[in-house]
């Protein structure tokens, strides 16, 4: 049986694909990825900030990470330049999940990123909070 044992339950004992997925503590994002499923449109484009895992999400998407090329923190000095450049990418909402390391602490100046999409996120005219669950966000740009 080895490491999956535990989950044959799920199997057998006719909970939900959620109740499965909340019960377990690797901070995964699959109740966010189901609201917005089921809450954006189809050709919705989603920006996935402290979360590379999308297997979740119907969504077309991109992983901001440092090691991306799509959204260059660094050159930027305003929330106001990453929105703009989340326009030109066609961004409609922003997936955070801070339950986990935040990758950019670990990058130089990482913290500028993050700082940005913090600045971003608390201005109610850039962003609107449409999803939360412990530490895990979605917003609408």
């Amino acid at each position: 049986y080895g490491i999956n044992a535990r989950n044959v339950a799920y199997f057998i004992s006719g909970e939900s694909e959620s109740q499965y997925y909340d019960k377990l503590k690797d901070q995964n994002t699959h109740s966010a990825a189901a609201w917005i499923n089921a809450n954006t449109t189809p050709d919705s484009v989603v920006l996935l900030f402290n979360e590379p895992r999308v297997y979740f999400l119907d969504r077309s998407y991109i992983i901001s990470s440092p090691h991306q090329n799509y959204i260059d923190y660094w050159s930027m000095n305003s929330s106001e330049e990453l929105r703009a450049r989340l326009k030109e990418l066609r961004i409609s909402d922003i997936l955070i999940n801070d339950e986990l390391i935040d990758a950019y602490s670990k990058a130089i100046d990482g913290s500028k990123a993050t700082s940005l999409m913090h600045n971003l996120t608390e201005d109610k005219a850039k962003a609107t909070l449409t999803y939360q669950k412990n530490k895990i966000r979605v917003y609408k740009v």
